[in-house]
């Protein structure tokens, strides 16, 4: 190793005068009459480094035997300079430290008033070994050790002199502290403006080791036993996620570290970070454990019910996506065999998605059907009677006009009676067609089969824009001698009809947009064509309604108004919308064509003096 040396202080060998008090120990006077007392007037250079020469300033000073210095033996060997006695020098010895002087002349003995500052020259030669765990002792080796105060290790960690396990003037025993990191070593003399001395080599602290750890895959919350060395240096376990463990415990030899993986770890390295703060991760990754699924039941499930899953590893579970990425509450009271979901209102058909705590997901390999259940109002009865039909006559005849604004999606239930005979009854328009769409089997009639046993006394039919078109299109007029008005009627044999009922689907809210936009002078827009709305749009049905809500108007210049358009920004005929200064609402009955248009690409609104502050389907 390098011997690196360093000067504590430039030497000055200037001399510093103190002046000392006559010490007379003895009144002898020469034949002249002067004294023949030793006086030490003054000494220098100070500071002085070790092994240089110590120049003594006085009178009588052959008569000094010796001269002691703190920290060292009585020098005996001086160098008398001149032939006046006026002036010594020593050597300072190599354990020579700061203090007072003394000078020994037989019964003399005289103490300097002020004190000699010893000057070190640090010299660091080597130190031992260079790889060391925390805790460890090594040794500094080198000259003028005396002078550290501190021995200083990478990271900054100080360790001071009152804690060195021994210190000579040319070794140091210190233990490596628990903070250190691999790198350099340096001493301080410990000063305010500190003079450091640095040994060329680093110190390779030794850091604990991973080599493997078990199981590779896990549930998060449960054991891990990771195995190495050297774990009595470990101060945290950590996981992806910036996840560190509440505590774990290490085995005698050091080798083992038991571990609780957190709830919300996440897959990735696992992270031992020393006292020093390195950390160490391990060359795999430790994945978490996911659930599986193996069963939603009820599917088809209606949109706003609960749906059951099955599988294992459920309570890891905490978000689960149904199709239209919508989330849905997961029910307190779950097992890890058996979670209950609520299923969003706006739910749709597909596969469903659960992911954990820990950022895991598992997706459902089977569909989730998801349906709308519409909730109906009360019914209204649109004919009643007690008719046992027949071919051509008798019939019932339900006029058009009760099919007047009803909304598509509307129910028709017809109640009736059946023979135990075979038996039938054929729905027709106005006109003695077929209505298609109308009937258990699409083509117009109910047979015994159809609907069951004889004990069935109802059946109930979807409205749709197609069956009322048909209805209303096709009815008989006002003033026909046989069947006036009719827009259904009924015939058949064995069938004994003594009402028929409408049911309309209670009116609800889907928000396609909210907000607050100014269409300004054409300069603004709502746009719902993003696949938000485009899912919403993709459950609409011609003849429900676009409900436009209004902010502000301006009516300035006398006019205001908002155009629908397509996702190619055309306007879309018969939708431009004039609007007065009292509007807040804007219905739009939605047609077939409109219908195609927002399904195909959306909408979006331009318009002038108008402000936009929701756009809603009902």
């Amino acid at each position: 190793m390098k011997k690196v040396k360093y000067s504590a202080y430039s030497f000055l060998f200037v001399c510093t005068i103190i002046l000392i008090g006559l010490m007379v120990s003895c009144s002898d006077k020469n034949d002249g009459g002067e004294t023949k007392t030793v006086e030490l007037l003054s000494f220098g250079p100070s500071p002085i480094p070790r092994g240089a020469a110590l120049r003594i300033i006085g009178r009588n000073l052959d008569k000094v035997q010796s001269v002691v210095l703190p920290g060292c033996d009585a020098i005996s060997d001086i160098i008398k300079v001149g032939n006046d006695n006026t002036e010594i020098n020593v050597t300072v010895p190599k354990d020579a430290e700061s203090g007072k002087i003394v000078l020994n002349a037989g019964s003399q003995q005289i103490t300097s008033i002020t004190d000699l500052t010893i000057a070190g020259n640090i010299n660091l030669t080597s130190f031992s070994p260079t790889t060391a765990r925390a805790g460890d002792v090594i040794t500094l080796t080198g000259e003028d050790l005396d002078f550290v105060k501190e021995v200083i290790f990478s990271n900054d960690i100080h360790v001071v002199k009152d804690s060195f396990v021994s210190s000579t003037l040319t070794s140091i025993e210190v233990k490596v502290p628990m903070e250190a990191q691999t790198g350099k070593i340096a001493v301080s003399n410990g000063a305010d403006d500190p003079i450091l001395a640095y040994f060329e080599d680093n110190l390779n602290v030794v850091l604990p080791t991973i080599e493997s750890f078990s199981p590779t895959t896990i549930r998060s919350g449960t054991e891990l036993t990771i195995t190495g060395k050297d774990f009595d240096l470990v101060e945290s376990v950590s996981f992806e996620g910036n996840k560190t463990a509440e505590t774990f415990t290490v085995n005698d030899t050091k080798t083992s570290i038991t571990v609780t993986v957190p709830v919300d770890a996440q897959d990735g390295p696992v992270v031992l970070t020393a006292f020093s703060g390195v950390t160490v991760s391990s060359a795999t990754d430790l994945i978490m454990l996911v659930p599986t699924i193996t069963a939603m039941t009820p599917n088809p499930v209606y949109a706003g019910d609960k749906v059951t899953i099955t599988g294992t590893d459920l309570d890891l579970i905490n978000k689960v996506t149904f199709g239209g990425s919508v989330v849905g509450d997961v029910q307190p009271g779950g097992t890890a065999t058996q979670i209950t979901v609520q299923v969003p209102g706006s739910a749709k058909t597909g596969n469903v998605e659960f992911a954990t705590i820990n950022n895991k997901t598992v997706t459902s390999t089977d569909v989730l059907t998801v349906e709308i259940k519409i909730v109906y109002g009360p019914e209204t009865t649109i004919w009643e009677g007690n008719v046992s039909i027949g071919w051509g006559s008798p019939t019932v005849d339900i006029p058009a006009s009760a099919f007047a604004g009803v909304p598509a999606g509307s129910m028709i239930v017809f109640y009736f009676t059946q023979t135990p005979n075979w038996g039938q009854a054929q729905i027709n328009n106005g006109k003695w067609a077929a209505i298609a769409g109308l009937g258990d089997l699409g083509d117009g009639y109910f047979k015994t089969g159809d609907v069951g046993d004889a004990s069935v006394t109802s059946y109930e039919n979807e409205l749709t824009q197609t069956v009322l078109d048909n209805i209303i299109n096709n009815a008989m007029p006002d003033n026909d001698a046989n069947h006036p008005g009719a827009g259904i009627i009924i015939q058949g044999q064995e069938w004994n009809f003594n009402k028929v009922t409408i049911k309309e689907p209670v009116v609800t809210e889907t928000i396609v947009w909210e907000g607050n936009t100014d269409l300004g002078e054409w300069g603004g827009s709502v746009q719902m064509t993003n696949a938000a709305s485009l899912t919403i749009f993709a459950d609409v049905k011609a003849g429900q309604t676009l409900e436009i809500t209004l902010g502000a108007i301006d009516m300035s210049a006398g006019w205001a108004q908002f155009i629908v358009k397509d996702s190619g920004w055309a306007n879309i005929d018969g939708f431009t919308i004039g609007v007065s200064g009292t509007d807040t609402v804007k219905d739009i009955a939605i047609t077939q064509a409109l219908l195609d248009i927002m399904q195909s690409g959306g909408i979006l609104l331009q318009g002038y003096h108008v402000h936009i502050t929701k756009v809603a389907i009902k």
